[in-house]
C-alpha cells in the first residue's frame, strides 16, 4: 500500500543506494498499475502484474546496478522519511544517452518531484550527446514534461510494453538534441552517409535528361549522388563542396570522369550551358541570403536547354530557421517563383520529425524541386 505524503518532511532526491532497490521496483509496480491498464488498449490489470515487477529477481537486478562501479547506468530516488516514492534513470552511450525511466508514485504527482528526478537524469548525462526516450503515448503529462526539457518526437521506432497477454502499449520516441545540434561534423557526417544511396529525387529527375554528357554536384558529400550520375554513364561530373575532407573521397574513387572544386556555392565558376544536370540535394540553402541570387543565377545560367535542375528549398517554418541563422528559406510563394522562368516538372512539400545526416533529431519542411529551363 503506498504510504500517504508527511505533511511536516519535505522530500529528499539523492543518488540511489543498493537498499534502495525494493522501493524502486515498487514504485514501478504501483505506477505501471496506475497508469498502463486500459480497456481501449487491451492492457489489462493482470497482464501488469503478470510482469512480476516486485519480484525478487527485479529487485536483484536493480541492486547490481546501482552496486556496479563501472555501470554506465545511474539511478536517482525521491524519499519521503526513508521510503522510495519516485526514480529516475539514465544511461550513457557510445552516440548517444538515454532516460531509461522516470516514475513517482501517484500520491506524490503535482508536486514537481518528477520533474527534479529528470533534473538529475539531465544533469549527470550532460548535453554534448543527444538524450533519448522512450514513453507510452498514455503517458499524457509525462509527454509534455518531456517537452518541456526539449525533448521532441521523432518520427522513428519506438521500444513499447509488451505483455504476455498479446497486449502492447503503443509508444513513441523521443529526443533532446545536443548542444551543437547545427553544429558540423564532417566526420561523423561522412561515416553515417558512407552507405547511403543515391537520392530518390535525383533518381526520378533523371527520367527527364534526354542527353548525358556532363553534370554538376553541388554539395557532393559523400559523393552517393556523384556515383550514381557515373553508373548511369555521365562522361564528366563536377563536384562542388566546401569541405576539404570530399578530396579524399573522390581520390578513394579514382575516376578520371570527375572533377573537384572545393569552394563556396557563390565563388564557383559557373560556365554558360555547361551541365545537363544540376544536382543539388539539401545544399543551396545554405547559401547565405545575401548571396543566394547570384549562386541560383549562376546555376541556371549552367544548365543547358532542357537541362534539368534537382534539388531543395528549406521552407520559413523549417527548424533550422532561427534568428542569426545564415541560411536561405523560402516559402512556397517564393519558392515557386524562383524557377518561374523554367518549367517546374515536380514541386513536392515535405514536412515530418526525422533526423540529420549526423544523427540528429530535427523537424524538416522543405520543397523537393525539379525544373527544366526551357
Amino acid at each position: 500500500m503506498e504510504k500517504i505524503p508527511s505533511p511536516e518532511k519535505p522530500y529528499l532526491i539523492c543518488e540511489a543506494q543498493p537498499e534502495d532497490a525494493a522501493g524502486i521496483a515498487h514504485v514501478r509496480k504501483e505506477t505501471w498499475l496506475a497508469t498502463y491498464p486500459s480497456e481501449e488498449l487491451g492492457v489489462t490489470v493482470e497482464d501488469v502484474i503478470s510482469k512480476d515487477l516486485e519480484s525478487e529477481q527485479e529487485i536483484s537486478n536493480w541492486k547490481k546496478a546501482i552496486e556496479n562501479p563501472a555501470s554506465t547506468r545511474k539511478v536517482f530516488v525521491a524519499k519521503d522519511n526513508e521510503v522510495v516514492i519516485g526514480y529516475s534513470q539514465g544511461k550513457k552511450g557510445e552516440s548517444h544517452n538515454e532516460c531509461w525511466g522516470l516514475y513517482v508514485l501517484p500520491t506524490y504527482h503535482g508536486k514537481g518531484i518528477g520533474r527534479e528526478l529528470m533534473q538529475k537524469v539531465v544533469d549527470w548525462l550532460g548535453d554534448e550527446k543527444p538524450l533519448e526516450l522512450n514513453v507510452a503515448t498514455i503517458s499524457t503529462s509525462a509527454i509534455e514534461l518531456y517537452k518541456s526539457f526539449g525533448f521532441v518526437e521523432v518520427d522513428e521506432p519506438a521500444s513499447s510494453p509488451q505483455f504476455a497477454s498479446g497486449a502492447a502499449l503503443p509508444s513513441i520516441k523521443m529526443i533532446k538534441p545536443a548542444k551543437d545540434q547545427n553544429k558540423h561534423d564532417w566526420a561523423k557526417y561522412l561515416e553515417q552517409t558512407k552507405e547511403y544511396p543515391p537520392s530518390p529525387l535525383l533518381v526520378r529527375a533523371l527520367e527527364n535528361v534526354k542527353e548525358k554528357q556532363s553534370a554538376l554536384d553541388l554539395g557532393a558529400g559523400q559523393l552517393k549522388d556523384t556515383k550514381f550520375l557515373l553508373a548511369q554513364n555521365f562522361l564528366h561530373v563536377d563536384v562542388v563542396d566546401n569541405e576539404p575532407g570530399v578530396e579524399g573521397v573522390v581520390k578513394d574513387l579514382n575516376d578520371e570522369r570527375i572533377k573537384t572544386t572545393i569552394t563556396t556555392f557563390d565563388e564557383f565558376d559557373y560556365k554558360d550551358d555547361a551541365y545537363d544536370v544540376v544536382n543539388a540535394q539539401y545544399a543551396l540553402p545554405f547559401a547565405s541570403p545575401d548571396v543566394f541570387e547570384k549562386v541560383m543565377s549562376g546555376v541556371k545560367r549552367s544548365l543547358k536547354r532542357n537541362g534539368i535542375f534537382v534539388g531543395q528549398f528549406f521552407s520559413v517554418r523549417d527548424e533550422w530557421n532561427t534568428p542569426g541563422k545564415e541560411m536561405t528559406f523560402h516559402s512556397e510563394e517564393e519558392a515557386r517563383a524562383t524557377f518561374s522562368d523554367m518549367e517546374l516538372i515536380s514541386f513536392e512539400e515535405v514536412e515530418r520529425d526525422s533526423r540529420t545526416a549526423s544523427g540528429e533529431p530535427k523537424h524538416w519542411h522543405f520543397f523537393n524541386i525539379v525544373a527544366k529551363k526551357i
